[in-house]
Formats: structure tokens, C-alpha cells, sequence
């Protein structure tokens, strides 16, 4: 609920929105002691009830988040601190955290195994490695060491992934990742979806992901719509009739047609990655080459671009015409997950300042549908707004190529 304390945390999207009377109540930390009869508690019954400001289908994908789990009361509990150390309720309590380092998470012994079936302790330990080399993480994988038996990778270099994809043959298993990458141009100030088509045609998609150490085709392939592979009810539209691709000549065509020759492009970009710095210099070359102009502000690789594009009084953002976005859907094949989170007047994920209040009555009158109807319908959102306003550019669908280097053993080998 805390939109202060946890200001890009998953309740912005989903408590604050659905939750009744989520407008009165700020969240426990910065209303702390104010009551919120929106939810109430029945000890007896061993019960939670959540009452709703309309139709939330998903709730039972919602509940099952983090965010949901139990937390003490009193100061043990205050951000940032609670979120090195959480209360485990699961089969898993962390034993140390340095953030965008490293994760290490042990066996928890207060866990009741027969109260959650659903969840196993088959590993002794977890080590998660947040900012490890993708070189380093490609050699200890082919190495086949001890430490490469027991490891797992969601990535793959483009120099690699040949001798990769023939070394560990079926232990490499490519998957759609649920997940698009897009442009977010201010609606707000490229008011012209015609210079916002520019945009999309000025993108040099193969050249950003190869410079970013994507695979193309691999890792990286072209996207269409907001909702990913595999999300029921996604539509195979193409806005101009077939897949934009990079054309500088139809960009410059379209801003001629908009009056916007050599029209001003304001971006942010992260520095100090030789892949981000390299990606960086196609998208302006693209752009150049397009008929824009360019002007870019570096920032530093520990900031991440999500604390300016998110903050509205950021003094970077307000100079920003041209922002980012990845998203992922937050539970399976659900564009419930998708357009609002993006496109939402409000949303924090809305990079893009798109505010249509048709469009938002009807993310919200989706839900009210009986439940078989509502992915088709949500897909032909997703072609209307594409259609219609053009609003944020979709660059590419994400596909991860999970990398399991241990053997296949018997289950108590």
C-alpha cells in the first residue's frame, strides 16, 4: 500500500488501485497507526478479508507476491533495513544480502515443511550474483568444474553463444521471458504520432542489441505489440501494416510530413558499461541518421535510469522527451499485467506520461467480463492504443536462454 516508502513497489500498480478506500489510507509507514478498514482481521476464523473498489480477478495471483508475506511489527520491520534481512515463512531465510551484489539464501529450520507442499528445500544453498561478468559467467559455464555443475545462467553472450548452444546442447533451454522492452516517448510533449512513428523507424533494433551483448534472434527478437509471446489473447497486429524495422528514409518521411525536421530528442543513458555506452552510440547514430537531433545526459551505472524516468520531479526527467521501460508480466500470460502497468494515467511504469481517460475506463471495464472473454479483449486494447495513439515503441520481445550445466542424476544422487 506504501506508494511513499516503496514508490516503484508492485502496490503502486495493484493495492493502490484496487484495494477500497486505498486513496484514504497512505500504507503502514507513512500513515503508521491510522486504521484502514479495508482489510480486516478475523483470528478466530484464521482469516484476512480485503475489501475492493471494483472486479480484481487476479487477486489470487496478487496474494501470492512478497509483498504480501508477513512482516513484524515495530521498527524491525521500517525500510530499507526489513529488506536486507525479511521474516521467511518459506523454505528459504537469507543469510546474507549486499544490494545489486549478492544474494545468499540458506535452508530455513523454522519452516513447517507439511504446511507448504507446495515448496522444496532440495538445494542446501542459493547464491545469487547480481552484477557478475557476462564473460566470466560464459567460462565457468563451458568449464564444466565443479562450480559449473551446480550453476544456473538467464544469459549468454553473443561472442558465446554458438560454442554454448553446441557444448551444452539440451541443457540450454531458450524461452519467450515474458517480457518487452519499449521506447516511451512524452506523450505529453511528442504530441504528433507521426513523429512517435519516426521514432520507432529510427531505432537501429540489431545494431542496439548486439552493442548491448544481446543475441539477435536469440535473446532479442522484434516485437509488435505490448502483450509478449505466449500471453493469452495477444494480437499479431502491425501497426503500419508489417514489422517496423530500422528505415532512417521512412523517419525522415514522417517528420517531413509532421513539420519536425531535425526534430530535438532529449534521453537519458546509463554510463560506465562499455555495453551500454556502445548500445547508446547506435541509438544516436540511428537517430542522426533518421533526422533527429540528439541530446543526451550520462548518467552513472549505480543510478538506475528507472529512479529519474519514475520520478516526475526528477530535474534530468523534466528535461527528458524520450524515456525507457522494460516490463515483465507479474504472473502467467496475463495482459492484466501488461496495459495498465504501462499505460495507466498514474502508473509509475508509465514512462511515457500517456493519459487517455477512454482508454483507462475501458483497462478498467475489462475486468467487470466474464473471465473467458477478458484476454481477446485486452488484446484488442493493446491494437486500439497502438493503433490510435502509438504511445510507447515496442523494441523487442525478450527470450532468456536458461543455462543448466549440471548433469541429468537420479533424484537422490
Amino acid at each position: 500500500m506504501d506508494s511513499e516508502a516503496f514508490p516503484s513497489g508492485p502496490g503502486t500498480e495493484y493495492s493502490t488501485h484496487f484495494f477500497a478506500d486505498a486513496d484514504k489510507y497512505k500504507g503502514p509507514y507513512t500513515d503508521k497507526g491510522k486504521k484502514y478498514d479495508a482489510v480486516t482481521f478475523d483470528e478466530a476464523a484464521n482469516s484476512v478479508t480485503i475489501k475492493m473498489s471494483m472486479p480484481f480477478p487476479d487477486m489470487d495471483y496478487w496474494g501470492t507476491f512478497m509483498a504480501m508475506g508477513p512482516a513484524p511489527l515495530g521498527k524491525v520491520s521500517d525500510p530499507p533495513e526489513y529488506g536486507r534481512n525479511p521474516l521467511s515463512n518459506g523454505p528459504y531465510k537469507v543469510e546474507s544480502f549486499r544490494p545489486s551484489e549478492e544474494l545468499v539464501l540458506v535452508k530455513n529450520d523454522a519452516r513447517i515443511p507439511e504446511s507448504d507442499p507446495a515448496r522444496h528445500q532440495y538445494a542446501d544453498k542459493w547464491v545469487f550474483k547480481f552484477t557478475a561478468d557476462p564473460t566470466q559467467t560464459d567460462e565457468l559455464m563451458l568449464s564444466g568444474n565443479t562450480e559449473s555443475q551446480t550453476s544456473i545462467s538467464a544469459a549468454v553472450s553473443a561472442e558465446n553463444y554458438t560454442e554454448m548452444s553446441q557444448t551444452l546442447n539440451e541443457r540450454m533451454v531458450q524461452q519467450s521471458a515474458q517480457c518487452t522492452s519499449f521506447w516511451a516517448p512524452d506523450y505529453t510533449k511528442i504530441t504528433d504520432i507521426n513523429i512517435r512513428k519516426a521514432l520507432a523507424y529510427a531505432y537501429p533494433y540489431e545494431s542496439v542489441w548486439s552493442a548491448s551483448g544481446e543475441v539477435p534472434g536469440v535473446t532479442r527478437v522484434p516485437a509488435n505489440s505490448v502483450m509478449p509471446p505466449g500471453m493469452a489473447g495477444k494480437s499479431d497486429y502491425r501497426v503500419d501494416g508489417e514489422q517496423i524495422k530500422f528505415n532512417p528514409e521512412k523517419a525522415k518521411e514522417l517528420l517531413a510530413e509532421a513539420g519536425a525536421e531535425g526534430y530535438e530528442i532529449h534521453m537519458a543513458y546509463a554510463t560506465g558499461s562499455p555495453t551500454t555506452e556502445a548500445a547508446q552510440e547506435q541509438i544516436e547514430k540511428g537517430l542522426t541518421d533518421s533526422g533527429f537531433k540528439v541530446k543526451s545526459y550520462p548518467v552513472p551505472i549505480e543510478t538506475s535510469l528507472y529512479v529519474i524516468w519514475t520520478d516526475p520531479d526528477n530535474k534530468i526527467n523534466k528535461k527528458l522527451n524520450l524515456r525507457g521501460v522494460n516490463w515483465c508480466s507479474d504472473w502467467p500470460a496475463a495482459g492484466s499485467t501488461m496495459i495498465p502497468a504501462l499505460l495507466r494515467k498514474g502508473a509509475t511504469y508509465n514512462t511515457a506520461f500517456f493519459d487517455e481517460p477512454a482508454i483507462d475506463a475501458r483497462m478498467d471495464e475489462i475486468g467487470t467480463l466474464p473471465l473467458e472473454d477478458q484476454p481477446d479483449a485486452r488484446g484488442d486494447l493493446d491494437e486500439q492504443i497502438a493503433t490510435e495513439y502509438y504511445p510507447i515503441i515496442p523494441t523487442a520481445f525478450l527470450q532468456r536462454p536458461l543455462r543448466l550445466r549440471r548433469e541429468d542424476r537420479e533424484p537422490d544422487g
